[in-house]
């Protein structure tokens, strides 16, 4: 969760592996916080959303949800060739986690189809909408993961969808192996919106390491 801030040492090798570390840093951040949440203070998570830690995945997520009035911001996981149970991310043996009782069920249809590794609205963002963040995320899921199945699987096809019916559209994109990024907005946004893509750029690229690996080639050379 938090970065190295020694200064970065003059072979480079060190340095790039310093630059890594933090990287990995800040996905766990990202990737473990909506799960961190059923064990950790509200305060304690306020830190994790809003520090500093050279990539500040969440709170740019968070300040796209703002300045761009979206619904619903999620990483979700597609599962449609696992073929084992799902029962939710972290420690799931228990009904009620550590309490004495009956065993987890596994999910069934959607829920465990497409699970949200990460979303916004989140429990300690005061979103605006007077639902719950389990609320909003899940009724959007079923629409999520049809995206996700008719466009975003698929590199030739538009990473944008409107539902004329629903009236709601989503933007979307791939950002490492099985993990979707998807952004719901209510009407009709540009399928051009340069702040919606910019910022699925760039948590793309960034999420995959594209620019960090790509300075470590150069350096090869």
């Amino acid at each position: 969760m938090y970065r190295s801030n020694e200064k970065l040492p003059q072979n480079r090798l060190t340095s790039w592996l310093i630059q890594f570390y933090n990287l990995l840093m800040a996905k766990f951040s990202l990737y473990f916080t909506n799960v961190l949440a059923n064990f950790c203070s509200v305060d304690d998570l306020k830190i994790v959303h809003t520090i500093d830690n050279g990539y500040n995945f969440i709170s740019n997520a968070t300040q796209l949800v703002k300045k761009t009035d979206a619904i619903c911001l999620a990483i979700v996981m597609d599962r449609e060739k696992c073929t084992d149970s799902f029962y939710g991310f972290g420690y799931h043996r228990l009904e009620s986690r550590f309490t004495p009782g009956p065993p987890t069920e596994p999910r069934k249809g959607v829920a465990a189809l497409c699970p949200a590794v990460f979303r916004l609205p989140s429990p300690v963002e005061g979103h605006k909408s007077a639902q719950s963040h389990n609320d909003v995320f899940e009724k959007y899921q079923g629409h999520i993961y049809d995206f996700i199945e008719s466009n975003l699987r698929h590199p030739a096809k538009s990473k944008y969808f409107y539902d004329v019916e629903k009236d709601h559209c989503m933007f979307g994109d791939i950002v490492e192996a099985k993990l979707y990024i998807v952004v719901v907005y209510a009407g009709r946004v540009c399928e051009k919106d340069a702040s919606v893509l910019t910022f699925i750029q760039q948590m793309t690229t960034s999420l995959r390491g594209s620019r960090l690996f790509l300075s470590l080639k150069n350096a090869a050379k």
